[in-house]
């Protein structure tokens, strides 16, 4: 499960992955892998009934952080993968 991103103190993009053994997660944007570090960041909040539930946290995203978000979560069993677009701001010279 893979939804719209919030603004909650900082951006979140929130997803619900299940899986055993636990999944391998990771981010494409718009088809590019995403670099993790200490401003943006998969972060896991709940385990709960088999699922993780969690956010990409996005530090201050600007106009370069908007396009197609892809969760990819894989294990030893098979891989998934959901999509879905997330704007943060305006281009500035628009």
């Amino acid at each position: 499960k893979l939804m719209d991103a919030v603004s909650d103190h900082h951006w979140c993009i929130p997803f619900s992955v299940s899986g055993n053994p636990e999944p391998k997660l990771s981010w494409l944007l718009n088809g590019k892998a995403v670099e993790e570090g200490p401003f943006i960041r998969t972060m896991i909040h709940d385990y709960s009934d088999g699922e993780y539930h969690g956010c990409l946290h996005l530090d201050s995203p600007t106009h370069i952080n908007n396009g197609k978000y892809t969760l990819l979560a894989s294990n030893s069993y098979g891989e998934d993968r959901k999509a879905v677009f997330a704007h943060f701001m305006h281009e500035p010279w628009n």
